[in-house]
């Protein structure tokens, strides 16, 4: 068959598919979202269907748009470098379908450095959506995620907030926090689909999490979630210098457990992190001057055990360690510990797996390096308690985990950092710390 004649008529098909929405313009002059004089040129659609393609633009400092009818349907917004801080008001709902820019659907884009506010009574939102932002977006009342299962991914250097009084309706909804800024859910996040953190943010959940039936997923240098409520989750898998703060007075469970692929877990709590498998995968855990127990250790690479730097008390406890999850060539670490002071206990541990601790500081009179360890049964009978042994080697600390550096050197001043990352940083500059001064121990030794 010919296609030739049909050519013409094809572009044009084709060129309509790829539309990425109708252009308006805020002009500022009025606050009412239906009024000719809030727009530079004609008013958007509105309330059809072709509605759902109109992108609004703000690219100037005026009025702050007034939501003044119901059911108003728009593909998204653009906040231009010229544009001013905005706080979208009313008493009514917007609908929110997405526009297409570059592959990605849309449903704002913030490129004016400045912080853009939702404060009209209701947001929804339809279709995999993108929030774009190099400042902050928050909302401060009912968000509503109106497809199943449909996913909102935030990007840019800024971040979003769901306020306090911004009721979150999930419905199973896929969160993707993909960016380098703080966001600050203060509201109960559950019945999530799936929850992963992967741009080099801080993001801080003030209430309750659930995911449903899927992993957590934390991953790359400086990304960090805090949880400060519940916590719960098939499984939590934090790798690739990603770190996890458990804060608050509720437990976090995880149905399948927790691996730390070369990630970090920070405990602020005691017993805050509830009787789950534990696998070093070479990651670190920092128990930072609290008690826990947890249900099994695995040790799949080498990893480390971190008791803390200050005088207090730490404990934790594995109720199993069974034999065959060990890879053979792998060694736990263990840093901080304080004889005497600190316990670290097991209720099942072999010889060869003995063999596979080591730890790291002054525990006789070769002085700092690396010392094996031995087991004592508990009086209870219940557990060994695991202590320095002999004198192995000196040595630096590299190699005891997967956690990478991240190139936090020189360490920045605790002024420069913001503070939605003062946490998040508190980790890996904790560790950054310990690693240099206790490299530069080592050498000495060796000299």
């Amino acid at each position: 068959m010919n296609l030739k004649p049909y050519s013409f008529l094809l572009c044009i098909l084709l060129a309509g598919s790829l539309a990425n929405g109708e252009d308006f313009y805020w002009s500022g002059n009025s606050s009412s979202v239906t009024s000719q004089n809030s727009w530079t040129g004609s008013v958007p659609d509105l309330y059809n269907s072709q509605a759902e393609n109109d992108i609004w633009n703000f690219d100037v400092t005026g009025t702050d748009p007034n939501v003044n009818q119901p059911n108003i349907r728009l593909a998204g917004m653009k906040f231009g470098a010229n544009s001013g801080s905005y706080t979208v008001k009313g008493n009514n709902p917007l609908n929110f379908y997405g526009f297409t820019e570059g592959g990605t659907r849309y449903m704002l884009r913030n490129d004016s450095g400045l912080d853009q506010t939702f404060n009209n009574n209701e947001v929804n939102l339809y279709n995999d959506l993108t929030i774009d932002t190099n400042a902050q977006i928050t909302f401060q009342k009912h968000v509503n995620f109106r497809t199943s299962q449909q996913q909102l991914t935030v990007t840019g250097t800024g971040g979003i907030t769901f306020d306090s009084n911004a009721n979150v309706n999930i419905n199973s909804t896929k969160f993707h926090f993909a960016n380098s800024g703080t966001n600050t859910v203060k509201k109960h996040f559950n019945s999530l689909r799936e929850l992963h953190l992967s741009g080099g943010g801080t993001t801080t959940f003030e209430q309750s999490v659930t995911v449903n039936n899927t992993t957590t997923i934390i991953e790359n240098c400086f990304t960090t979630g805090i949880f400060k409520d519940t916590f719960n989750s098939d499984k939590l898998l934090v790798k690739n210098g990603g770190t996890a703060v458990f804060t608050g007075n509720n437990q976090k469970n995880f149905n399948q457990g927790i691996e730390l692929r070369g990630g970090t877990l920070l405990l602020e709590k005691n017993h805050i992190v509830g009787e789950n498998k534990l696998n070093m995968n070479g990651g670190q855990l920092l128990l930072n001057n609290t008690s826990q127990r947890l249900e099994s250790l695995t040790l799949s690479a080498n990893s480390s055990l971190d008791f803390g730097t200050a005088s207090g008390f730490n404990e934790i406890k594995f109720n199993d360690v069974t034999p065959n999850n060990w890879d053979s060539s792998s060694f736990l670490t263990v840093l901080g510990y304080q004889y005497g002071v600190d316990e670290f206990e097991m209720k099942t541990i072999n010889a060869t797996q003995l063999s596979q601790i080591q730890f790291y500081g002054n525990y006789g009179a070769q002085g700092e390096g690396y010392y094996g360890a031995v087991k004592t049964l508990a009086s209870s009978g219940d557990f060994y308690y695991i202590t320095p042994g002999s004198f192995v080697r000196y040595g630096s600390l590299d190699g005891i985990n997967n956690v990478p550096h991240c190139g936090i050197s020189p360490v920045p001043e605790p002024a420069t950092v913001g503070v939605g990352g003062l946490i998040g940083l508190g980790a890996l500059l904790h560790l950054w710390r310990r690693w240099k001064s206790k490299r530069a121990a080592a050498v000495d030794a060796l000299a």
